[in-house]
């Protein structure tokens, strides 16, 4: 055989912790995708709040926050991710994950009309802290509608990976941290914790309860936090253990939370005495996802005034207000200006709020609003605001690996090497190479390596999307990860890996593998992620009886090379499967192996008849050795 062949081998089985850095199957395209964000806009009933965050991601693929708090959000969102997904080229929806920041109507509410669409997408992955807040109705929900879907509570220092989005958590509600939640008086109710209930029954405020998340995607980090208040950024400020630190609150593009308003006891994060909160970020770009309420506290009539106590709704309703709300943020960041507009509405029209949908601050930052003109207008560019496009190289997105149809047997009858297995095979291309070199010199990534994940084929039932790591993870299923850890042997201008399991129980000699490979790259920012291979259950799954029955068989009529391989063992017998049973046949004349004598006994092991075959269905377990 010309090429080198790099083995990589797992001497024991064992169950392995997931590493949660992963891209999920793409979805059928036909254009190069890079991963953009959008803001939708949303009409939240009287309550002029609410969320709704889009994201399309290299693979084709979507990342969702929230959603929004009225049946026309739940027509508004299904519409809007059909749209984007038809204008890149996308013949589906396919939500890798779906964050849920808290159980408030004004960002979950959208969920009670949701079931007239839940159809229209595919969801692979809910994140919702914990399921049951303010009853157990908005979980219910989720696992009515996607039965399928892994639902999962996330928790601080954690880090995922999604296509070229690298996920680190901030903040999420847990018992922790349950000390930093808001306390005191909030509202009518006194309030104890988010834990507590107050004096009339209530779950106390849940806006800290928000989850915080950084995105890194290319050069560029955004920073999402639902409604959080003053005190969960206190926490993220302050804090020295659980992977998280201040230095986690810089950012490219800071999503403006709680609607931007904020009250006496947890002000708003821009304002004062949050201000040392806001310094640490230095954004570039700030979203404001609020809805109507950049337009009910700034629009005509009985407007807000600078401390925000009145504001007037689009249908002509006041609602008293303690909040700083939008003018105050406006003003704060020199959107307009506020002061010569003292005592008058700040935006006189619909005409003249559409110039402050988008622009630049005072001090030179991007903005990008969600309010709408008007609640029925859905079409076009007033339907959403796209505020991101990636900057990842397209080349760490598209390269990859490829998986050898089926696979091999490691055969070993030296005692003193690790035992014999199943082998998986990667190639791995002299352009791949070539390409990855490139991006090191370029200053794209840092680092670059290859590995394989080896899983049981009928995990592949379980588990949302392509398989990797954090599929299987997800879905509670066992893998083992194999990486390279001796590097790329070269020869003849190509490439290849071999990962194998050895040590593989009796009962499982007949239990399918599979495997994918993969490229982990370790990005200019220091983050990794993967690019793993097409999977094919035709190509990529094998049991170990069914490859050494093929291997026992793989003879020629005559001695000597064959595509490289040296077929020089003279056989008189062989082994045959018929009528279920494994027999040995005496061939009509001498045929030659590639495999020694004591090779092939080695390969006739895995072929046992059972006494009872239920007992060799497979081993519910993994564990050493498989």
């Amino acid at each position: 055989m010309n090429k080198k062949i790099l083995s990589l081998v797992l001497v024991l089985a064992m169950l392995l912790t997931s590493l949660v850095m992963v891209v999920p199957a793409s979805a059928t395209t036909t254009e190069e995708l890079k991963t953009k964000g959008y803001i939708l806009r949303v009409h939240a009933s009287s309550t002029a709040n609410g969320e709704s965050i889009v994201f399309l991601l290299s693979d084709g693929t979507f990342m969702v926050f929230d959603g929004g708090g009225s049946a026309t959000d739940a027509q508004h969102l299904s519409e809007q991710l059909q749209s984007i997904a038809t204008a890149h080229g996308l013949d589906e929806v396919v939500i890798s994950m779906w964050n849920f920041t808290h159980p408030h109507g004004d960002h979950m509410g959208f969920l009670n009309s949701w079931s007239t669409y839940a159809s229209n997408v595919e969801v692979r992955e809910i994140w919702y802290n914990p399921t049951d807040w303010g009853g157990t109705s908005y979980g219910n929900l989720l696992a009515g509608f996607y039965p399928n879907a892994t639902i999962k509570a996330v928790h601080a220092g954690e880090e995922y990976q999604f296509a070229d989005v690298h996920v680190k958590i901030l903040w999420a509600a847990d018992d922790t941290n349950e000390q930093y939640y808001e306390t005191g008086t909030y509202g009518t109710a006194n309030y104890t914790d988010l834990y507590g209930t107050s004096s009339n029954g209530s779950y106390a405020d849940q806006n800290n309860a928000s989850t915080i998340m950084k995105l890194t995607i290319g050069s560029k980090s955004i920073l999402l936090g639902g409604d959080a208040g003053y005190e969960p950024f206190e926490y993220i400020y302050n804090s020295t253990t659980n992977n998280v630190s201040k230095n986690d609150l810089d950012c490219d593009i800071f999503q403006v939370t709680h609607h931007s308003v904020g009250s006496a006891s947890s002000p708003a994060i821009y304002s004062t005495p949050n201000n040392k909160h806001f310094a640490v970020m230095t954004p570039e770009t700030i979203i404001l996802p609020a809805g109507l309420n950049v337009v009910n506290m700034t629009l005509s009539g009985s407007r807000a005034n600078t401390s925000g106590t009145i504001a007037q709704n689009w249908d002509g309703a006041t609602k008293a207000t303690d909040y700083d709300g939008y003018y105050g943020l406006l003003k704060t960041f020199g959107i307009v200006d506020a002061a010569a507009k003292e005592g008058t509405a700040i935006f006189d029209s619909e005409d003249e709020f559409t110039k402050y949908q988008t622009g630049t601050t005072a001090d030179g930052k991007a903005y990008y609003m969600a309010g709408w003109l008007n609640p029925d207008d859905y079409e076009g560019t007033k339907g959403k605001q796209e505020f991101f496009t990636a900057d990842t190289d397209s080349n760490i997105i598209n390269t990859k690996t490829e998986m050898v149809a089926g696979a091999s047997v490691r055969v070993v009858t030296d005692e003193k090497l690790a035992g014999s297995g199943i082998r998986f095979t990667s190639n791995v291309s002299a352009e791949t190479v070539t390409t990855l070199e490139g991006l090191k010199t370029a200053g794209k990534i840092s680092a670059y390596s290859f590995g394989t994940v080896i899983f049981r084929a009928e995990s592949l039932d379980s588990i949302a999307g392509a398989p990797s790591v954090q599929s299987l993870a997800a879905a509670g299923e066992q893998y083992v990860d194999i990486a390279a850890e001796d590097g790329l042997v070269e020869a003849d201008g190509g490439y290849q890996i071999n990962a194998a399991i050895v040590n593989i129980k009796e009962k499982n000699y007949g239990r399918a593998f599979a495997a994918v490979s993969y490229i982990e790259y370790t990005l200019a920012n220091g983050n990794k992620m993967r690019v793993y291979s097409d999977f094919s259950e035709t190509d990529n799954v094998r049991a170990i009886a069914t490859v050494a029955l093929a291997a026992l068989n793989d003879l020629q009529t005559t001695s000597g090379e064959v595509d490289g391989w040296n077929y020089k063992y003279a056989v008189t017998t062989t082994t045959v499967y018929q009528n279920g049973l494994y027999v040995e046949k005496t061939l009509d004349a001498t045929q030659y192996s590639l495999y020694s004598a004591a090779k092939r006994e080695v390969l006739a092991s895995y072929l046992i008849n059972p006494e009872n075959k239920a007992d060799y269905d497979g081993d519910d377990t993994m564990v050493d050795p498989w």
